[in-house]
């Protein structure tokens, strides 16, 4: 929860309330693509990711299902939102009231918001398939210090800063949370 809501606790100060309830319309549009794309994912690759891990598939070959599933979620995710944001022209009226046009502007960086929120399901059922159910904690609060870091990073430099800090997210997020969960797999266990 914290991590969902992060981006929106620091737009707030930067951006002042009439634009903070824009970023919060476009973070609610953008999370319906990122849900659906995360959860249509998530159900197709964890029966078979559990099923390899029971018959005897390696660390590595469960970490490349899972990354190979996760750039096709990602740029999915990806491709999800630029048609969101193309077809943004004609969904002011009939969708979204023509007062809350501008948080049209905020869609592709929102959605790196919500789209950053992903990997880590992923990467959870990764390391529970690696009997490595404790390291869940480590990934999830490692990955929101980076998230939230890099919120506060771009909001002090800047709304421009903010908003590209936002478009990376998800590659970023990504990045770092697959070094520590091949950390985490590969690493012994104490005891």
């Amino acid at each position: 929860w914290i991590a969902a809501s992060a981006a929106r606790w620091v737009a707030a100060p930067i951006l002042g309330p009439v634009h903070t309830g824009y970023f919060v319309l476009a973070g609610n549009l953008t999370l319906i693509v990122s849900g659906a794309v995360g959860a249509i994912f998530l159900s197709y690759s964890f029966p078979q990711l559990f099923a390899r891990a029971r018959a005897g598939a390696t660390p590595a070959q469960l970490q490349a299902m899972t990354h190979r599933t996760l750039v096709i979620v990602m740029v999915a995710g990806q491709a999800g939102l630029l048609a969101l944001a193309w077809l943004t022209p004609w969904l002011i009226g009939p969708v979204i009231a023509e007062r809350y046009a501008p948080s049209t502007e905020w869609l592709l960086a929102t959605g790196g918001a919500t789209l950053a929120t992903l990997p880590t399901q992923f990467y959870h059922n990764l390391l529970l398939a690696g009997g490595r159910e404790r390291e869940c904690a480590w990934l999830s609060a490692i990955s929101l210090c980076l998230r939230v870091l890099l919120l506060l990073g771009g909001a002090a430099l800047g709304v421009d800063a903010f908003r590209q800090s936002l478009v990376a997210m998800p590659w970023l997020t990504l990045a770092v949370e697959g070094v520590c969960t091949h950390v985490f797999l590969h690493r012994k266990r104490a005891g």
